[in-house]
C-alpha cells in the first residue's frame, strides 16, 4: 500500500513532534506565536517550575533541568491564552 508521506518522511505522532518543537523554541519565538511578550512567556513557565532562559535562548536546557515534560511546558503556556 503506498504511503501518503513523502519519501524519507518519518512517521510518529504529530502532536509529539509539535511539543518537541515547542520546547526547542525560545521565549521570544513563542511570544510571537502566542501574541504576547517574552517576559509573559518566561513568567508563565517560572510559575510552573520551569526556570526559563533568556528570551533568545531555546527552552530545551531549562526544560531538562526542571525535570518537566514538553506537555507540562504546553500546559504552563495555556494561561497566556486566557
Amino acid at each position: 500500500m503506498p504511503s501518503s508521506q513523502p519519501a524519507g518522511a518519518g512517521g510518529g505522532n504529530p502532536a509529539l513532534a509539535v511539543l518537541n518543537r515547542l520546547t526547542a523554541a525560545t521565549p521570544a519565538e513563542l511570544a510571537a506565536v502566542l501574541d504576547t511578550t517574552p517576559e509573559a512567556v518566561t513568567t508563565a513557565l517560572v510559575t510552573q517550575g520551569i526556570a526559563a532562559t533568556a528570551p533568545d535562548q531555546p527552552l530545551t536546557a531549562a526544560v531538562a533541568a526542571s525535570g518537566k515534560s514538553a506537555m507540562q511546558v504546553a500546559q504552563a503556556l495555556t494561561v497566556l491564552g486566557n
